[in-house]
Parts: structure tokens; sequence; C-alpha cells
């Protein structure tokens, strides 16, 4: 059966209306929002200005009814991430509590066009409008979006210009050897009345205690336990020292004066997220910024052991597997000591014969897989190891063999090119004046303007040779860093004339680098300085 009734249809008025001052007008709660940076100076921008101007508007508007003002101070507007009073207003807005959000421009709503998109869509799906005053645009109108894209645009544009000339401002200041320095909580140092640099005597004595024990065979759990059990404060105001503290004070380059900058970088204006910078931002080293607490030759060798340290092939247990694993401070021989056939380490190992306890070092391959892999590495016993390593080194200071001369030999050669610090500081300054010229030409890039491709190709295989050059040279550094190993030793072995052979584990760090063995009755020992002899065991 067909429907005969007349349809009847009715016009229902829109009692909103898109029209800007139309819709002001009826709208009934309303809210504003402010945002003002730290280094915000002008009054007219000021916090206080903004809030007070606000209120005074919304309360002197008929029909409108003051939700409240929502301020962010000293925060960026590159993230909505910590703006937690504009979080705040999103909540209130999702519970009804708002209809109109006043906000001086898009830059103040927000500096990412993504953001200003995201949340006046969000917004709008609520019916709930944002008035920016200096565009004078409503969000509520879908056709507001174009307008909001391209302010929001210009307004990440400003940011990101704002940012590229605070770092253009921070280079140049790092390259005139200004950089920021925070002694507030850095052990050994504090700032003098005019703002200076200087050394706190006490608390640098602590610096050079641990630099001084690492160097002695301590790992930096075995430093921080010390420190934490003789109740040594830390500056930080922390209760307890770990041993990430202690590595991150080896490496520091600022206990020897000098500062590295840009150690870490954000991906972009609008991100927070931090990166470790491996290369991808220019960084740079500034030599004798203040005063040092360890001297260059201590903190090279620190540097040497770490890296040595890290190196090492330590064995566990795990599965009977061996594996790669962290430096022992317990016995020097955990580092040093390896198989004459297979190359492996060798681990320490007590035997019990008899009611009778005698400590042996054997091949972990041999240990673990029998004679399938390492078929002749012979059992050695610590006390005629350690024995035959003081005598070696003894030895060498009675003049049975050759090692002090060898040692001078070391010494000289690490004298040998005086002019290689003349040679680097001169293509430094090439090399500075090579990117200066750079800057120029790129600035200098404009529409009407020409680029003279040819010279920057030629300046840029002179940068690149001269990069090569200096790399060159600087890798000629690490005989300096030998040359302060042999240094010591040989000062070392200078006092061991009539050094009783008794075992010195600080003795055997300094002067020895590997230990092979070769069969029950002799090893090879390797020194610092690359010489090597073979020594009879008792």
């Amino acid at each position: 059966m067909l429907y005969e009734k007349e349809k009847k249809v009715t016009r229902i008025a829109p009692t909103r209306s898109l029209d800007n001052k139309e819709h002001v007008s009826t709208l009934k709660k309303v809210a504003a929002y402010c945002r003002v940076s730290t280094d915000e100076e002008d009054q007219i921008n000021s916090y206080e200005i903004q809030k007070r101007k606000y209120t005074e508007k919304i309360l002197s508007e008929p029909g409108w009814k003051m939700v409240g003002i929502y301020a962010d101070r000293g925060i960026t507007g590159t993230s909505t991430a910590n703006r937690e009073e504009f979080k705040r207003m999103i909540r209130h807005c999702k519970k009804g509590k708002i209809d109109l959000i006043l906000t001086k421009s898009v830059s103040r709503f927000a500096r990412n066009t993504l953001d200003v998109l995201t949340y006046t869509r969000k917004l709008r799906e609520l019916g709930i409008d944002v008035y920016f005053e200096e565009q004078n645009i409503h969000s509520i109108d879908p056709a507001s979006d174009f307008m909001i894209s391209l302010y929001g645009s210009l307004a990440q544009s400003e940011s990101e210009n704002i940012s590229e000339n605070v770092k253009w401002g921070k280079r140049q200041s790092i390259k005139e050897g200004r950089v920021p320095f925070s002694c507030k909580k850095f052990l050994g140092y504090a700032k003098d009345e005019d703002g200076n640099i200087v050394i706190v005597p006490e608390e640098a004595e602590i610096v050079r205690m641990i630099f001084r024990m690492f160097l002695e065979g301590k790992n930096a759990a075995d430093i921080s336990h010390f420190l934490n059990y003789n109740n040594i404060p830390l500056k930080s105001g922390g209760k307890k020292w770990y041993p990430r503290t202690i590595r991150e004070m080896l490496k520091n380059v600022k206990y020897k004066g000098d500062v590295l900058t840009n150690k870490t970088y954000r991906t972009s204006v609008t991100s927070k997220r931090i990166r470790k910078n491996n290369g991808e931002v220019e960084q740079f080293y500034i030599s004798n910024h203040h005063p040092a607490i360890i001297d260059d030759t201590t903190f090279q060798r620190v540097q040497t052991e770490i890296e040595r340290r890290s190196s090492l092939e330590k064995t566990y247990e795990r599965g009977r597997k061996t594996e790669k694993g962290k430096y022992s401070s317990q016995s020097v021989f955990n580092d040093i000591l390896v198989c004459g056939e297979c190359g492996m380490p060798y681990r320490r190992v007590v035997w019990t014969s008899n009611g009778v306890r005698r400590i042996v070092w054997r091949c972990v391959k041999r240990l673990e897989y029998g004679k399938k892999y390492c078929h002749h590495s012979p059992t050695l016993y610590e006390e005629s190891l350690k024995l035959a390593v003081m005598k070696a080194i003894k030895n060498g200071s009675d003049g049975d063999i050759d090692l002090k001369e060898r040692l001078k030999a070391q010494i000289r050669t690490g004298f040998e090119d005086a002019e290689r610090p003349k040679k680097i500081k001169e293509l430094q300054d090439r090399l500075a004046s090579i990117t200066h010229h750079f800057d120029l030409m790129l600035n200098s890039i404009s529409i009407d303007s020409s680029f003279d491709e040819e010279e920057f190709a030629k300046l840029s295989k002179e940068k690149y040779e001269i990069e090569d050059e200096l790399s060159k040279l600087r890798n000629n550094e690490l005989s300096d860093l030998q040359k302060a190993k042999i240094e010591d030793l040989y000062s070392l072995i200078d006092l061991m004339g009539n050094y009783p052979p008794e075992f010195d584990d600080v003795v055997v760090r300094k002067s020895i680098n590997r230990i092979v063995a070769l069969d029950k009755d002799q090893v090879e020992i390797t020194f610092v300085d690359g010489l090597t002899v073979i020594q009879q065991l008792e």
C-alpha cells in the first residue's frame, strides 16, 4: 500500500552565525590563552600585561562569561608538550566549560603548524571557536584552515629563523673561546666574584684521587665503593656515588682545562628529542679554557687505559661459552695473560690437593673444551708467574737487558717532528679562512647575483685536502701518549735498582702490555714500549 500523506518540510534557522562579529557577540563562556618567553622584555607582550588585557576585555563584553585566563610563562611555542596551562585549557574545552578562546596570534597559540591545525580542528568538532586577534581569524569557520595554515607556517619559519640566529650567536661566542660553564654541580671548580673559573683545592684533590686510583688498576665500581665507604660528598647533592659518575668524570676534558661543545643536539626546532652527537652537528674544542686539575699526560694515560680495558676479552661461564666482557680489577693477569697456542685469555683457578690450596692460571678454551681446540696450553702456578714478571722488570733496571736505552730511543722519537704543532696551527688557520669564505659566498646568494661554482669547487677541494692532512698530523699525536707511558715507566724503573722482587700489581699494570704463556717453563713478556723478552719460570 502506498504512503499517501503529504510531506511537510520545516526550515530550522541557525542559532549561531559564521559572521565574525555576530559570532563573538553570541558566545557566552569565554577564555583567553597567552604565552610569553623568558627573554620577552617588551611590556606590550609581557605576561602580566596580557593577562590583565584579556581579563578586562572579557569582563567588559556584554553577554560574555569569564571562564579564566590560561597563561604559560617562559615556555617555547614550538611544541605543546610542556605547556601545562594549554593542556589544562584543552581539558576544560572537552568538558564543555569553554565556547570561545581568545588569543593574540597564531604564533602565540603555537609555532608548530601541525599543532595549530590539529587543535583548532578538534575544538571546531566540539563547537569551540579560537579567535586570533592579530589575524582576525575565527577557527570555527572551516574555510579558516587555509589562513591558519599560512600564518602557522610563517610562525614556524620565524621560530626556525630565531633558532638559527641563536645558534649563529652561540657559534660566534664559541669561536672566540666563550662557552657556558656551570660550576654549581661540577666537582673541582667554582666561580669567583668576577665570574672567573677557579679550582676548589679540596674538591680538586678528590678528582685527582679518582684519576690516580683508576691508573692504579681500580675500576669505576671499586672507586665509587671507596668514596661511598669513606663518606666523600658529591657536589651535586646526591647521596651516593655510582660507577657511571666515575666513568663520566674520567672522560671529561674539562678536568684538563678544555671544553668540547655540542655533545648532544636536537633533531629540529619543533622536536625536543635530544640525541648524542656522533658527527651530525658541528663541534668546537677549546683548549686552555680554564685552569686544569688533571695534567694532559695523566688525562691521556687514563683515556688510553679506558680503551685498553674496553677491548680486553674477559670470560664467563654462561652456557660454557666464552664471551667478551668487562675489565676485572681483581688481578692484572686477568687482562694481560693469554695462551700462546690459541690466543685466548687465561683464567684464575684454585686447585686443592691433599688439603693444600694452590692458585693456577689456565687457558679458558682448554678449561671449556679440553684438548679439542687447545692441545698444549700450559698450566702456570701464580707464585711462579709473579716472580718471573718482577724479575723481568728488575732485570731491566739492573741493565741485564737493553730496556733503558730502548726507552730513551722511544722518548727521543716522540720529539722528532718538532714542527708538527706549527704545521697544525697553520692548517687550522687556513681551514678557518676557507670556512669564512664559504659563509660569505653562501650569504651572498640571491636571485639576481651569480654564484662562482668554480671558485666554490676549488675551495672545497682545498678544504678536503687540509682536513686530510690535519687528520694525519693529529694521528701522530698517539706517539705522545706512548711517550708519556714510556716516561712514566722509565722513572719507575730508574728507582728499581734495589727493588725487591715482590709482586706489585700497580707496577705491572704500568710496565707490561701482554704476557704470552709459551710453555710450562717460560713466558713471553711485552713491555709498554714494545720490547719483548722471554722470561723463565721457576
